[in-house]
C-alpha cells in the first residue's frame, strides 16, 4: 500500500515539474514571437 502512495506522489511531483517546465518555455515562447497574440487567441479559445 506504501508503495503506491509513494508512487503515486512522485509520478504526480514529476508531472508538475514538466508543467511547470512547458509552462516556462511556452511564455519565453510567445514573449520572443511577433505572432504572440494570435497564438494566445488560439490556445484560449
Amino acid at each position: 500500500m506504501l508503495a503506491k502512495v509513494t508512487t503515486a506522489a512522485s509520478i504526480t511531483r514529476a508531472v508538475l515539474v514538466v508543467h511547470d517546465y512547458a509552462v516556462t518555455i511556452g511564455q519565453d515562447f510567445l514573449a520572443g514571437t511577433p505572432k504572440a497574440p494570435f497564438i494566445r487567441r488560439v490556445s484560449f479559445s
